[in-house]
């Protein structure tokens, strides 16, 4: 019987902040070793990003990619770890997974299935793997493989990991929201678990990159299709998990704020409704827009109708009301009531409000025109 105590860190990285991914990396691979984890798994492309684009065309980014990778294995002393990277080899670059080990990397996983549709270019920049990846911990078989991998039934992927009597999958993933997204998700794993006979420890990314929004939600799905365990959506988390193998496995999982308790409680986050995902991937996806490109405040025109209110909701949730202007233009066409209704909301709110009135703009605009288009 063989016990694995396994950690999905769900975090939220920057896109070519390579320094400032591997801080967050290395901080979990600490946390996860503080509640003797035995394996601790990061997203898809953690270490650079997701979707890194033509940052991939940069001999050095790829380079740099490797050398981080090299740092961070320094740290994995008494405990393994899955970590999404570019990786080049021979000239050609791959989507990749690393497996260290001890201070060690003991083998490279380069993603198999590469989608191209929709919001996915990754032919344009990757190579797909030919080989597939097994591995033993703790005597338990196990497998890496990345995102698209597992969407593809009947796939080199899926049939491997059947023919090599695989009991765990660890699945490094970068699959952004869209709503009712989380529910095909968790499908397309269900029946994989269901096909193949195995567990799946999904890791997803978190954050809003540029148009993009990744909601996190990441699972662990039992070999009949259940779900034993769901993380946070829209936030960076931590899932601590026990799993038994002995033939009738078990699982118990933690929060990871909880990591010295000695009784590990199964955790699945409660599903969102419709409303609440969407609301939740705006104020994520204006926030990290915000922040991750450097910027401190924001300043929204205010016209008193619905869609400036909202967006004046959004950006006050995701940045503070502190780093919120509103600002109201009235002309003639200006009523009374959405001059009225601009000034409440922004009252409510809490957020700096400002009048500027362009009436003298407008009409030295128009004197401006009336010659050449008279």
């Amino acid at each position: 019987m063989s016990i694995l105590r396994i950690s999905l860190a769900q975090i939220n990285p920057i896109v070519g902040d390579l320094d400032e991914n591997a801080k967050k990396i290395i901080k979990a691979i600490e946390d996860s070793k503080k509640a003797n984890a035995d394996i601790v798994t990061f997203p898809e492309l953690a270490i650079c990003g997701y979707p890194p684009e033509d940052l991939l065309l940069k001999n050095k980014f790829l380079q740099d990619n490797r050398i981080m990778l090299e740092n961070i294995t320094k740290y994995t002393e008494g405990i393994s770890a899955i970590i999404g990277f570019a990786d080049m080899l021979d000239g050609k670059v791959y989507n990749a997974g690393a497996l260290i080990s001890n201070k060690r990397l003991i083998s490279i996983y380069h993603k198999i299935e590469l989608p191209n549709y929709g919001v996915f270019d990754e032919k344009r920049y990757f190579t797909p793997g030919e080989a597939c990846l097994t591995f033993e911990i703790k005597g338990v078989k196990a497998s890496i493989n990345i995102c698209e991998d597992v969407w593809i039934i009947g796939s080199k992927v899926e049939e491997h990991v059947k023919n090599n009597c695989v009991r765990i999958v660890f699945n490094i993933s970068s699959s952004p929201f869209h709503a009712g997204k989380l529910s095909v998700r968790r499908d397309i794993l269900m029946g994989f678990a269901r096909r193949t006979n195995t567990y799946i420890c999904y890791n997803n990314l978190v954050g809003g990159q540029d148009e993009l929004v990744f909601d996190g939600g990441s699972l662990i799905i039992g070999p009949q299709g259940e779900l034993i365990a769901k993380a946070k959506r829209f936030e960076e988390d931590l899932l601590i998990a026990d799993i038994q193998i002995d033939g009738t496995e078990k699982i118990n999982l933690t929060k990871g704020e909880e990591l010295c308790r000695s009784e590990y409680l199964p955790r699945i986050e409660r599903d969102l409704d419709r409303i609440e995902e969407i609301y939740s991937a705006l104020v994520l996806g204006t926030r990290d827009y915000v922040l991750k490109n450097g910027f401190k405040k924001v300043v929204l025109g205010l016209s008193g109708g619905i869609d400036s209110s909202l967006t004046a909701v959004i950006a006050v949730e995701a940045l503070g009301k502190e780093n919120v202007v509103g600002i109201t233009m009235p002309s003639q066409y200006t009523s009374n009531e959405t001059r009225s209704d601009a000034q409440i909301l922004a009252e409510n709110l809490g957020i700096q409000f400002m009048t500027i009135p362009i009436n003298s703009i407008f009409t030295a605009y128009l004197e401006l025109l009336k010659t050449p288009f008279g």
